[in-house]
Parts: C-alpha cells; sequence; structure tokens
C-alpha cells in the first residue's frame, strides 16, 4: 500500500508498523477530523466463507469491549478485498520502545501494570482472552496512560493459520505454557503467565528464558524452572522472586487467579500505605514434596491437670449485636458493583501494618513468529522427552513442599530478617486465610489455607490484654478465628466469614477448666485456645457445631489421650502448651476425619509436605516443651496450604 493512498473514507498517511499478520498505517478520518491506526488484514483469506464469518464476529467482539486501559475500535470493515480494522491512534509510542533502555523502576512498573490488569480482568469477564500479549501491543497515550491493544487478533490468527497450514500462532517469548501445549480451552490465567512474562521483562530489562531457535523458547515455557529476578537485577526487593513465581507458574491453578491481584501486589511494593510490606519472605514454584520426616508421630503419655498459682482473670461476653448495629462495616457494593479487589484482603486496623512484594523491566519483543508443522512435531518431540526433566525439576528437597494433589505455592522456613505479618499480608492478597499461628522461641510459624471461607481476615498484636480489640471487632461482626502469644506479644487474627456467632473470651492465670466447663453448658465450645504472659486464654463461639467436646491438661505428652479419644470419635481441635502443660480440646462434631499427630524438636515442614501428599490438612499447630506438634486431618477440605516462618511478626518494637 502506497502512502498518501485513500482506504475507504480514510486517507493513509504513512505505515506505523508491520506484523506477521497485519499492516498498521497512520491515518486520517476526515469524517471526525480526527487521526486514527487503521490495521489491514492480508486480502487473500476474505474469500473463504469461515474467515469472513469469524472476522465480522471477532471484530464485533472486540469493538464492544469499552475500558479505558483498552485502545477502542471505531470501525471495521472491508475495502477491495482487505479487511480491516480502525482504533484509536496511539501517539506515544508502545511499551517494547521503552523496554529499549533496559530495566524500568517499580514506581512507573506499578501504574502501567494496574491499567493493563483492570483492562485484562474487564475483558475476562466479557469472555474475551488476549492469548497474544506482548509490549508491542502495550501502547501509550500523551499522559503516558497505557492501553491495551489487540483482543481478538490472536483468534483471527488462528484462522489464518488453519488455512495456511501453519500449527501455531503467537509470540514464542510471551506464550503460556497451555498455550505452548496445546490440548486445553484457554482462559484468563494465560494472559496472567503472560503478563508476569511482561514484568519479568520490565523489572530486569531481560526476557525470563533465551533460546536460539523458536522450538527452544517455547519448550523452555514448559520445562525451565522460572529464573531468579533477583540474579538480573540486585536491588528489587526480595518479593520479586514470589510475584513472579507465581505469575509465571507452569501450573495455571498456581498463577494468581486474577490480574487485580498481581498488580495490587507490585503497588503495595511501591506505596507502604496500601497495607503489605516489602519484607515478605520468598515464594518459588513447588516441587514435589520429599521424603518423610524422621519421627512422624507417637509419643508418651497422659497426664493429670497442674496448675500455676492464681492471679487476675477478665471474662469478656459481648451483648448479642443485631446486624443494624455493626460498627465501622466495610462498605457492601451496591447491586451488580464489583469489589476492589485490594479491598476485599484488606487488613482491618491492626496495631502495626504492613507491606508487600515487587517490580520488573522489559526488553524489546520478539518478533511475531508461526511455525511450521514439523518445527510442531520436533517441539513435541521435545516435550515428551522433557516430560522426565519436569519430573526432575520439580523434586528438588530443598525447595519445600505442596499440598496433595495441586501445585501449590512454595512453603519455606523464612528468612531471619522477614516479618510475618507482611507475608500473611500478601497471602491474602493471594486468597489465603491463617487457619494456625505458633511461636517457638526466635521465630513464628503460620500455615495458611486457600479454601477455609474465612473471608476478610485481619490481624492485631499488642503487648497488653487484646481484650478491648476483640470486642471493638466483635461489634463490626468479625470473629476471632486464631490466638497466639510469642515474643511478648498477643496476636489475634480476626474473619469476616468464619461463621462462628456470638464469642466470649477469658483470660486467667489459673486452670480454664471450669470456665470452659460453665460456657460448655451454655452451648459454646472453644474454639480458640493460647498461654501467654502466665495466663491462659480462651474463645469460646456458639456457632461452632463442634458438638460434645473434651478438655486435657498434661504435663506428659497428649499422645496417649489424643489417641484415646480418637477412638471414641472425637477430633483435636484445640491445642496449646503453657505453664508446662500440654492443652488439648476435642471436638465430637468437628468432622475433621481420620487426623495424625507429630511432636519433634525439628522443623515440622517435612511431616506437613509428607501429610500434604497424602491429602491431609494441617488443622493445628502449637509449639511447647521444645517441640512442634501437628496436627493433620483427612477430611478438613483446606484447600491448597502454606507454611512460612519467620523471627518477627512486625518491625515495631
Amino acid at each position: 500500500m502506497t502512502e498518501s493512498r485513500i482506504f475507504g473514507r480514510y486517507e493513509i498517511q504513512r505505515l506505523l508498523g508491520k506484523g506477521g499478520m497485519a499492516s498498521v498505517y497512520l491515518a486520517h478520518d476526515p469524517r471526525f477530523d480526527r487521526q486514527v491506526a487503521i490495521k489491514v488484514l492480508p486480502r487473500q483469506f476474505l474469500h473463504d466463507p469461515i474467515f469472513h464469518e469469524r472476522f465480522h464476529r471477532e471484530a464485533r467482539t472486540i469493538a464492544r469491549l469499552e475500558h479505558d486501559a483498552i485502545v477502542p475500535v471505531y470501525d471495521f470493515g472491508e475495502h477491495q478485498g482487505q479487511p480491516y480494522l480502525v482504533m484509536r491512534y496511539m501517539p506515544a509510542g508502545s511499551l517494547a520502545d521503552r523496554l529499549d533502555n533496559g530495566a524500568m523502576p517499580l514506581p512507573t512498573i506499578a501504574p502501567i501494570l494496574k491499567r493493563l490488569a483492570d483492562a485484562l480482568d474487564y475483558s475476562h469477564s466479557q469472555g474475551v482472552i488476549h492469548r497474544d500479549l506482548k509490549p508491542s501491543n502495550i501502547l501509550f497515550d500523551n499522559q503516558e496512560n497505557a492501553f491495551l491493544s489487540d483482543f481478538g487478533i490472536a483468534k483471527l490468527a488462528e484462522s489464518m493459520a488453519t488455512l495456511t497450514g501453519d500449527a501455531i500462532v503467537g509470540t514464542p517469548a510471551y506464550m503460556s505454557p497451555e498455550q505452548v501445549q496445546g490440548g486445553q480451552a484457554l482462559d484468563g490465567r494465560s494472559d496472567i503467565y503472560t503478563l508476569g512474562v511482561i514484568l519479568f521483562q520490565m523489572l530486569t530489562g531481560e526476557m525470563p528464558f533465551k533460546a536460539d531457535t523458536p522450538v527452544q523458547q517455547l519448550m523452555a515455557h514448559v520445562l525451565t524452572p522460572v529464573p531468579h529476578v533477583l540474579e538480573f537485577r540486585q536491588d528489587l526487593p526480595p518479593q520479586c522472586e514470589a510475584v513472579i513465581a507465581q505469575a509465571m507458574a507452569k501450573d495455571r491453578d498456581d498463577r494468581y487467579s486474577t490480574a487485580a491481584r498481581l498488580a495490587a501486589v507490585v503497588e503495595s511494593l511501591v506505596r507502604p500505605e496500601t497495607g503489605l510490606p516489602p519484607s515478605v519472605a520468598t515464594r518459588v514454584t513447588p516441587p514435589k514434596a520429599p521424603a518423610p520426616a524422621e519421627s512422624l508421630a507417637t509419643v508418651l503419655a497422659e497426664e493429670p491437670e497442674e496448675w500455676a498459682a492464681a492471679v487476675a482473670e477478665e471474662t469478656a461476653v459481648p451483648p448479642p449485636s443485631p446486624a443494624s448495629a455493626v460498627i465501622d462495616a466495610p462498605p457492601t457494593p451496591a447491586a451488580g458493583e464489583a469489589k476492589p479487589i485490594d479491598q476485599r484482603r484488606s487488613p482491618l486496623a491492626p496495631t502495626y501494618m504492613a507491606e508487600p512484594l515487587f517490580g520488573e523491566p522489559d526488553p524489546p519483543p520478539a518478533k511475531q513468529q508461526r511455525m511450521s508443522p514439523w518445527l510442531w512435531v520436533g517441539a513435541a518431540g521435545l516435550l515428551i522427552l522433557g516430560l522426565v526433566a519436569v519430573w526432575a525439576l520439580t523434586r528438588s528437597p530443598d525447595d519445600g513442599g505442596m499440598t496433595a494433589g495441586e501445585g501449590g505455592v512454595l512453603p519455606t522456613e523464612g528468612d531471619p530478617s522477614a516479618i510475618l505479618g507482611n507475608y500473611i499480608q500478601a497471602m491474602w492478597l493471594d486468597g489465603y486465610d491463617v487457619t494456625s499461628l505458633a511461636y517457638e522461641p526466635g521465630r513464628w510459624g503460620v500455615v495458611m489455607s486457600d479454601g477455609v471461607g474465612y473471608g476478610r481476615q485481619s490481624w492485631y498484636i499488642s503487648s497488653e490484654s487484646p481484650l478491648a480489640e476483640i470486642e471493638k471487632n466483635w461489634n463490626r461482626g468479625w470473629e476471632v478465628t486464631e490466638l497466639a502469644y510469642g515474643d511478648g506479644h498477643w496476636v489475634v487474627i480476626f474473619s469476616e466469614d468464619a461463621g462462628l456467632g456470638r464469642q466470649l473470651w477469658s483470660l486467667s492465670s489459673e486452670s480454664p477448666k471450669a470456665y470452659i466447663e460453665t460456657q460448655w453448658t451454655n452451648g459454646y465450645d472453644v474454639t480458640s485456645l493460647a498461654y501467654g504472659d502466665g495466663a491462659w486464654a480462651v474463645v469460646m463461639s456458639e456457632d461452632s457445631a463442634l458438638g460434645r467436646q473434651l478438655w486435657s491438661l498434661a504435663s506428659e505428652s497428649p499422645q496417649a489421650y489424643i489417641q484415646a479419644q480418637w477412638a471414641k470419635g472425637y477430633d483435636v481441635t484445640s491445642l496449646a502448651y503453657g505453664a508446662g502443660a500440654w492443652a488439648v480440646v476435642m471436638s465430637e462434631d468437628s468432622n475433621l476425619g481420620q487426623q495424625n499427630w507429630s511432636r519433634a524438636s525439628e522443623s515440622p515442614l517435612v511431616f506437613m509436605q509428607t501429610q500434604w501428599a497424602n491429602d491431609n490438612d494441617v488443622t493445628t499447630v502449637s509449639y511447647g516443651d521444645n517441640s512442634w506438634a501437628v496436627i493433620v486431618s483427612g477430611e478438613a477440605n483446606w484447600g491448597r496450604q502454606l507454611w512460612h516462618t519467620a523471627a518477627q511478626f512486625t518491625a515495631e518494637p
């Protein structure tokens, strides 16, 4: 096409760019007196009725996408046998142009990523998958706002590939593993993987996988572990490792469920006020669980109760609060209004807050290539030969464990300088809930689960009694779901949707047995138990439906007692150590299924990994008498779980 040519009503001014399946021209639209960009597709396919119908269908779909971060389509049609799309002209170039200068700073990356993520989530909600994200498809206006372009073009390319006999269409440097492998319907998580590749590029100025041929490039997405971003750029926050690992997980079930979750984590690294800390510990693509722990179960015997001298007791029984009396409850979105992603998991007024993860840059994009059938056959052969390599790559025993049957995010033993509260907040953004919390002198340990359905959570930490904060959250409609004491502080986890009903709190230096037995007769169950600062803390709930409960306190291991009650159909639902004794609460109707017990002085991670591989969930973790005690259950159905440790809960003294 020559310059200054009339194309329909549009006056072609110059060629802007040329790709594998289309050319883009700058043109003038005299009807509206504005500049536009015209994407012209090859004319040789228009005679085919299948392509003709698909072109019009995809063009209408693209034109219906109305979002302030998607390049709008003004018009489409055919001119002298050539199909075309008319779009807004974006004068400030593409992300590919910016990446020619190398890595980008995090404060620059975050707003770009947020706009792209919002646009992707919107298009996914409309049933449109981009399929060919890359820096050259990310354009900027004169105000430096980022826009996504070329929605639906990849699906048209598939039609053209079918007609020409080419096997696949796409840009090998940015294709998700499931695009490479084929055989399954794509969904929005494919675009999230590609967004992770682009994020890696923005953070480092490099591509994550380098290869000499397109086939090698494709196989790298399937077989090669995600590289460590900090090896490319040491000044990045360490959380960037975890973010990239999850965004680019080989198994799409292990990726962020929405692009907005990914963008929120990035933004929180740049803006501490968003409530996520820059010292969240690293996560990596998870390997399979290693061999079982050395000592997995049985320990000693039951004991009588032994108690410290009495000090003071505080008991709180909040009055029932009707729905109309909820104070400062988070606003309920109007019908049809989407919830903001970061609001759903934002922490609720903890004493100290922290922040989360990341940043990354991006090099020039690889040119779009279409592969011949013979190259694709070769790629398939490499894929088959690589299956053994994949298995080997995912079995490194040093990398941690995962949940049975699921990819999972890698559990870690933690960086001594890391802040546990930061890690928890980062995982909240990814849909996990705190289900166990414990303290060993020198480090905190947490288990988080993505299938318990507790809703929004928040944490509170204080060296004083947490009663006032507990009452405040009860008035908000939140419930205590986890309680721990360590490093001179009480830590309370509140959940919005746990469904535990009205709760009671007791803190006493004496045995809580009498208090517990009294409240049992009133229809309450023990749901949280901890010992700290010389006192036992108990939370009891009215609607937990745990059935009949038993209580035991013994200076020896509770193993024998637990096993005896297992035989009677009871499950361990609370476990704590204090004043030289183990306290156990067992419940008749918890429906947790068969349970196992482990107590060992070493890290419980290997035991957890072994149990996850056997489809068991960690339901209780405690530390006492120089050992970790772990209860796993066969029918908890708490989803994927994570274990993480860190030296401090907050950065504050």
